[in-house]
Order: C-alpha cells, then structure tokens, then sequence
C-alpha cells in the first residue's frame, strides 16, 4: 500500500470514528427520549416512586459478604492497570459497576474510593489518537489478523465510562462526598464529556 492510499484510509477511519461518536451521542438521547419523554425535563420527585419487594434481612446480609469477598478477591488482578480496547469493557468495567453499585448498596465511601483508583489508574493509560480523542487503543483493530493498524472500542470506553459518570453523580449530590472527592468526580466527568 503506498503513502497516499494509507493516508487515505486513515482519513477514512477518522471520518467514520467521528460519525460513531455523534450515533452514539444521538442514540442515547433518542432512547432517553423514547423511553420516557418526561423525564429529561421532570423533576425527581415528579417522577414515580418504584416499589421494591422487600428481601430477607438475613439472605441479603450473607448475599452482600459473599459479594464483598468476591470482588475483593478478584479485584486484585487489577484489569485497570493493564487492559486495553474491547477488554476495557469486559474485564474492567464489571468491577466499576460492582464499586458503583456496592456503594449505592451500602453507602461505604471505600466503594467510591476503589472507583477511584481504578478510574484514575485507566485514565492514566489512555493516549490522545489521531483523530483529537483520547483512548485505549489496542492492536489489531484494523479487521481480520491486522497488526498495522490499532483500533479502540467505543463499547470498551462507554461500558467503563457508565459507572464512572454515575458515581461522579453521587460524588457530586453529596456535601461530604463533594468535600472529599469532588474534585476528581468533576475531573472524571469532564474525562468522559470529552470522549462522549
């Protein structure tokens, strides 16, 4: 492949990366939309109330210790320190979730400060591309058994970047969240604003 067709191809790719960004952006407003027209501009408390089933005391504290110990134990392997691309969703984003959820479970701030780590130590690691956005390329992301070109996912980076946004969110409601961890909430935000 000459000089001019490789150029070629990488304006191309460019090109249809920033038309998946503005679809991503557009779907997700679409199905905001869709799915509840009222609530992009209703308050919360117009909103209504979800009523949950209550749960054995008993099963629910030993579900929660066995959960505590299990992603404890496999939050060692650390996938944030390493993964890149499509594994960024597969291998990183279920401890993001599980730390997001685990707070919003039990309201112990280490679940926010285990986000933390682990979203400061992927950020890290991202690099700006050629096309101005910061990612996580990773090889073969070219098709087939490509190892010229490397690619990042979008699923990879919205996967992580979900929980991330969420937890800033609850970071950012909460006084002494705010005092203690608010500027980094508002850090990550701005992180995933610039890639979304």
């Amino acid at each position: 492949m000459g000089r001019t067709e490789v150029a070629s191809v990488e304006v191309l790719w460019h090109r249809e990366r920033m038309h998946r960004r503005q679809f991503l952006i557009a779907s997700a407003f679409a199905a905001a939309l869709f799915a509840n027209p009222r609530s992009l501009w209703a308050a919360p408390e117009a909103q209504p109330a979800i009523r949950l089933p209550e749960l054995d005391k008993a099963k629910a504290a030993d579900w929660l210790a066995r959960w505590e110990r299990s992603i404890e134990g496999d939050s060692r392997r650390r996938y944030c320190d390493t993964e890149m691309g499509e594994e960024l969703g597969w291998l990183v984003s279920p401890f993001l979730n599980g730390f997001y959820y685990g707070y919003k479970t039990t309201g112990h701030a280490k679940w926010i400060d285990r986000m933390h780590d682990w979203t400061e130590a992927c950020i890290s690691r991202a690099i700006k591309e050629p096309d101005g956005y910061m990612g996580w390329p990773k090889g073969d992301g070219g098709g087939g058994e490509s190892t010229v070109y490397k690619a990042d996912s979008l699923l990879g980076e919205a996967m992580i970047l979900r929980p991330i946004v969420l937890m800033a969110g609850e970071v950012m409601r909460d006084a002494k969240l705010r005092e203690r961890r608010g500027e980094a909430a508002r850090r990550h935000l701005k992180f995933a604003e610039e890639i979304f």
